[in-house]
Parts: structure tokens; sequence; C-alpha cells
């Protein structure tokens, strides 16, 4: 049986992170590639400094195959751009019955980043990991990304911005992801 984390193209890197010093190894598996989904997208316009809303929420089948997600904020050239992005930046999933919305067996996984902010004005996108740790490694544990997905493009601006309202793709569960959030926070907040 064929491993499913050798892709037939893979590319790998290790990157040491400098507030953490964890290492990381990517493979890009185009299998894999959908494992996580985007749900409800962030904002195309914030104000730098203020929470996004609404908030990024991200789905995923219940038996997908990582332990954690990680949220990193790019540029639009793709780097990433490091202690610009502030709030819960990695999380695990939720489980999610779907059997009654969708008339499957299947169950998703889902989480939602409702403290999320950009500090910084500039063009920014969001990109979301899926990753597993590997304690196999013979130096030692490696986190490593399995599968990612971006968000649209985010705008973050000096000055105040209007709201947004949800933009999802799922349905049910964008929608209970967001519910859930405005019960759980009330009003909208600000980093300083």
């Amino acid at each position: 049986m064929r491993d499913p984390f050798e892709p037939a193209a893979r590319f790998l890197f290790s990157i040491t992170s400098s507030p953490h010093h964890a290492k990381y190894a990517s493979f890009i598996n185009t299998s894999l590639a959908s494992m996580i989904t985007v749900e409800v997208q962030p904002p195309n316009q914030a104000q730098a400094g203020a929470l996004l809303y609404p908030p990024l929420v991200i789905s995923s089948e219940s038996n997908a195959d990582y332990d954690f997600v990680q949220i990193v904020l790019l540029d639009p050239y793709g780097r990433v751009v490091e202690d610009q992005l502030w709030g819960t930046l990695t999380t695990t999933m939720k489980s999610v019955d779907d059997g009654q919305a969708s008339g499957s067996s299947g169950s998703l996984e889902y989480a939602t980043f409702p403290d999320l902010a950009i500090t910084y004005p500039g063009t920014f996108i969001l990109r979301v990991n899926a990753v597993r740790m590997d304690y196999s490694s013979p130096d030692g544990p490696v986190a490593v990304i399995v599968s990612s997905t971006t968000t649209r493009e985010i705008n973050s601006y000096e000055d105040p911005v209007a709201s947004e309202v949800p933009c999802h793709s799922y349905g049910d569960c964008a929608v209970m992801a967001d519910s859930e959030f405005l019960d759980q926070q009330g009003e909208t907040g600000s980093i300083t």
C-alpha cells in the first residue's frame, strides 16, 4: 500500500521558527490539497489592529490525518510576514455532525479564529496549514505541513473601514460556526 504522504511531486524543506524554534517539513501532495477548506472568508478590508470580522472559519473531513491547523500571514508575493498577525494562530478542529444537513453519514471538523488582527496597514493573505507531527524523526519531533490553502486578499488600512457580512461557501457549517462565534464574543474588539 502506498504511503499517502509520499506524493508524486514532493517539496521538503525545514525551517526554524525564531520564536519557538520548531522544525517544519512541508510536503505538497496534490491528493491532499483539498484537505482543508475556507468556509467563511475574512473581510477583504480591515482596520489595522482591529479584530477581523467576519472571523476565519475552516473545515475538514473528520478522517483527515493531521494534528492541528496553523494560520500564517503572507504578503502579496507569498512571503511569510512575521509579527504582524495577532490572535490564536494554531488550534485543533472541533467535530460537527453533518449527517442531517447533507443527508450523508459523514462528519466535518471545523475551527473558528475569532481573535485574529493584522497589526499594520498593507495587503495580505492568510495561509491555513494542516500540520501533522512526526515523532519518528531521528532529529526529534518535526511538524509536517500536509495540506494548505489560502484566503482571499485582505487590505489593511490605518483608518476605520465598513464592516462586512460573512462570506461562506459551504452553508450550514459556516453559519453555525459564525453564530457560535457571535454568541461567544458579543462585541467586536481591537488589539492595542
